[in-house]
This record gives structure tokens, sequence and C-alpha cells, in this order.
């Protein structure tokens, strides 16, 4: 089965699915950057505001996430689903959680 997506403008490849997490009632669309290093699902602060998250109705993960540009607190979305278009229909990912990034500026 083959994910349908696209190269966005920084060169890089993007899917597009909708996100359901039953939990918070919540069903969006987002865009997705495809990397295959990461180890985990991501949700960046500017898709956070997409989706109307409230920090504070989210379980704070202790330990947060480092990456190049340091430590950034981190929140668990749980019991995530993703709705993908592939070659052979739509196609349906579930996740035990997501993760939600909160950047201090």
């Amino acid at each position: 089965m083959r994910i349908l997506g696209e190269w966005g403008r920084r060169d890089a490849p993007f899917i597009e699915a909708t996100l359901l997490c039953p939990a918070l009632n919540l069903k969006k669309s987002l865009r997705f950057l495809i990397d295959t290093g990461a180890s985990r699902t991501n949700i960046l602060d500017t898709d956070a505001e997409i989706l109307g998250l409230d920090y504070a109705k989210l379980q704070k993960l202790a330990d947060g996430a480092v990456g190049i540009g340091g430590a950034v607190d981190t929140y668990i979305l749980p019991d995530v689903r993703l709705i993908l278009d592939s070659s052979q229909g739509l196609h349906e990912e579930r996740l035990e959680a997501a993760f939600v990034l909160r950047h201090t500026f």
C-alpha cells in the first residue's frame, strides 16, 4: 500500500491526514511532515492552535522532548487515529498517543 502525499515548499515530504481524538471530541485535518528518523508522532505548537487544543486538558510528559534546538515541554494526546489517503482508498492508523510540543519563546 502506498500513502499519498506531496513534496512541500521546503523540499520535504508531507501527507495530509484527518486526526481523530475521541477523548477530546477532536476531528481536524492536518499536514504532517514525514520524518523517517522520528521515533514518535509529534504535533507542533502551530498545529496545536489549529486543533484548538487546551494544554491544561492534556497530561504533561515528565521528561519533555529534546532535539537540536534544546528541550521543549511535551504533552500527551491519547488514543489518536489518523485517516490517510492511500493507493487502496482510506487507511486508518491507530496510535496509543501522539505528542504535542509547546515551545517557550
